[in-house]
C-alpha cells in the first residue's frame, strides 16, 4: 500500500485532478479539520465540490479528522509563518512545526 500526499495551493482545478488519476488514486483521506479554503481559486476543493468530482472519477472519499491538525498546530503555524514572513499559500511544504508535531503525536 502506498500513500500520498497533495497540496491544494499553486494548483489549478486541472492540474489537481490529473495528479489523482496519473498516480491511480483510489482512496482520498481528507485529512482538514475544516474541509473548506477560501478563495474562488480553490472552491474545487471545498468539501461537497470535491466529494462530487472524486466520485465523478470513480476515487473513494473519506474524511479522517483524527489526523488533522490541531487547532494548537495551526496557531504555532501560523505564528512561525508570521515570523518567517511567509504566507501559508506561499508555502509549498510542510511548515517545520507542523511537520514536528505531526512526528511526535503519530
Amino acid at each position: 500500500m502506498e500513500f500520498f500526499t497533495i497540496g491544494v495551493y499553486n494548483s489549478t482545478e486541472q492540474v489537481y485532478f490529473d495528479k489523482l488519476t496519473e498516480n491511480r488514486i483510489d482512496t482520498f483521506c481528507d485529512i482538514r479539520q475544516r474541509r473548506g479554503v477560501r478563495g474562488a481559486n480553490y472552491a474545487f476543493v471545498n468539501r461537497n465540490r470535491l466529494q462530487e468530482k472524486l466520485n465523478k472519477l470513480d476515487i473513494n472519499y473519506g474524511h479522517v479528522l483524527d489526523l488533522a491538525p490541531t487547532k494548537e498546530i495551526r496557531k504555532l503555524q501560523k505564528e512561525a509563518d508570521a515570523q518567517q514572513g511567509e504566507l501559508k499559500r506561499e508555502r509549498n511544504k510542510l511548515g517545520k512545526v507542523s511537520q514536528l508535531r505531526t512526528k511526535t503525536e503519530f
